[in-house]
């Protein structure tokens, strides 16, 4: 296939062997440049200095875009959100489920008795009803039909108001909690304080894989629509690229314009509407009525991908960013109706992602090494880089490159994204951490492990940050401590468990890191670990001077 590459073939990223902080669960979208100071500040303070930082979602300059069959006319945006609109999701971080929708006063607040009777009726129905049924159920069918119908109007007003599912990019720079003309702010102003001022060695950026949640403004005076319009159909940003190389990009037709039998007169970007398959749909019943699908996405058309991605990643590298997260990637498969398919779409877009930060941030460096006589022979008769072959041989240890750039996926676990990561050397190995979900805690520790099984062939696998103040703290420490991934949390300031940070972050901001991803044993790999009352989660991995083995107790709670 020529369209990824595995762990072994790519240098890792930097700041692997580095503890470090990310905003999300400290901060969540209402994350600023001063909250970023104060999270990395409390840190040094205690003596855990941190040495890379991840700016997660909220600094990117979103909006409310037009809604669904011109319910509400578009709204004008500026680099302020208009006051009725609020600029952060208030449940951003949160579950979104029945008991918060009921308590939601976009569905609570009417003064008719009898509406608030039926809103208390169906959040109850939804609760407990809808949430444990499967897309066969006929409560369910009537749920989707409900809210395609009598409820869409109520439940778009509540994603809008309530979350940030469905706000787009209305730009490729920061919003004003991070660059203010005015004021003298900017996100470049930003970085450069973290590495200066608080010895911070890498910085890296957020953003979901369409742009945001929502993908991109639709609205043509938007500054990112209008700059994807004006861009020459012929522009391109392969230079200096893996990607030149067609046999590595077997879509290259669907990136390029230039080829025939594209169409350069759609507009840049189009709304379309999910459409989940029987199979996605038996899993995740909620699909069917999530905000993609009732309000839609502000898709950018293939031919302007490179351009999307490549005004994202230029104004963060020329900011002094070193890396990005690229967010909600599995979901883009969704939307390949008119593309090509999912599959399609999903490799156009993590190509042309990929591509772009490799021109950016920095073509990989890959580790030269002596080729020999026996290895001159096998790269003869093997169509395969000597130095990937040597490291073959050499051991399964993970390899970081002095000057390997960070490119991290996350919520990626679609084999339509997996075999198109040539440059990912990172992977989120399962669903978020919830702090305020004590039963998912358990249950993310075997997930990683076991997804690690499978994902660490790809890239390093990243167990995902964690509060060291929580009451399961000590179990994720211990395990991403094995995990042969990055170890970070996401604390608030001041809410520190500083004993448990300095058992697992030397004082110069530095881990002990396991060499390989950590999997689990062979003795538990076909036990039930959450559910048979007997077994525990065992995981191994291998430092310099010997074999660890995290023994953990997971019983009790399931996804």
């Amino acid at each position: 296939m020529k369209t990824f590459r595995t762990r072994k073939m790519k240098n890792q990223p930097k700041g692997l062997d580095n503890f470090g902080f990310c905003t999300w669960d400290a901060f969540y979208s209402s994350v600023d440049s001063d909250k970023v100071m104060k999270g990395v500040s409390s840190l040094i303070n205690i003596g855990i200095p941190p040495k890379f930082v991840i700016v997660d979602d909220g600094w990117q300059t979103v909006n409310v875009d037009s809604r669904i069959d011109n319910k509400i006319d578009t709204i004008k945006s500026t680099n302020l959100l208009p006051a009725t609109i609020p600029l952060d999701g208030e449940l951003s971080g949160a579950q979104i489920d029945g008991n918060i929708a009921k308590n939601s006063d976009v569905f609570s607040h009417n003064s008719n008795i009898v509406v608030k009777l039926l809103t208390n009726l169906a959040s109850d129905f939804y609760i407990n009803v809808v949430e444990k049924g499967s897309i066969d159920d006929c409560t369910v069918k009537l749920w989707k039909y409900l809210s395609n119908t009598i409820l869409k109007n109520k439940l778009i007003d509540f994603y809008n108001q309530k979350t940030d599912f469905s706000k787009r990019l209305i730009t490729w720079k920061a919003n004003k909690k991070f660059e203010d003309v005015e004021s003298g702010k900017t996100l470049k102003k930003f970085v450069h304080t973290l590495k200066s001022d608080y010895k911070i060695e890498f910085v890296y950026f957020w953003h979901a894989l369409s742009g945001y949640w929502g993908g991109v403004s639709e609205n043509t005076d938007d500054d990112f629509n209008n700059a994807l319009n004006l861009i020459s159909n012929t522009s391109d940003h392969n230079t200096n690229s893996a990607f030149n190389d067609n046999t590595l990009n077997p879509i290259s037709n669907l990136l390029n314009p230039t080829k025939k039998g594209n169409n350069t007169n759609n507009p840049s970007v189009q709304r379309k509407y999910s459409k989940p398959t029987p199979h996605l749909l038996q899993i995740e019943p909620a699909l069917a009525w999530d905000p993609s699908s009732i309000i839609g996405v502000g898709s950018v058309a293939i031919n302007k991908l490179d351009e999307m991605y490549h005004k994202i990643h230029e104004y963060l590298a020329d900011s002094g960013a070193d890396g990005v997260k690229v967010d909600a990637q599995s979901g883009v498969s969704i939307f390949g109706s008119g593309n090509g398919g999912g599959s399609a779409i999903a490799q156009a877009c993590v190509q042309a992602m990929e591509k772009s930060v490799v021109n950016t941030f920095g073509k990989l460096n890959q580790t030269e090494v002596i080729t020999t006589t026996l290895l001159g022979k096998i790269k003869k008769y093997v169509n395969l880089s000597s130095k990937y072959v040597t490291r073959w041989l050499k051991s399964d240890n993970t390899v970081v490159g002095d000057n390997a750039f960070t490119l991290e996926g996350c919520m990626c676990h679609s084999t339509e994204n997996l075999y198109n990561f040539y440059e990912t050397s990172l992977i989120r190995g399962s669903d978020d951490f919830y702090p305020k979900d004590l039963p998912s805690q358990t249950v993310h520790l075997v997930s990683c492990a076991f997804n690690s099984i499978m994902l660490s062939e790809f890239a390093v696998t990243d167990w995902d940050m964690f509060h060291s103040n929580h009451p399961y703290a000590e179990i994720h420490a211990a395990a991403r401590a094995i995990s042969g991934g990055p170890l970070y949390v996401s604390d608030s300031p001041g809410n520190h468990n500083v004993d448990l940070l300095k058992r697992v972050v030397l004082p110069d901001g530095h881990i002990l890191r396991c060499e390989q991803p950590a999997k689990p044993t062979i003795d538990c790999m076909f036990r039930n670990v959450m559910e048979d009352g007997e077994t525990a989660l065992k995981i191994w991995s291998t430092n310099k001077v010997s074999g660890v083995i995290g023994v953990f107790n997971t019983q009790g709670a399931t996804w």
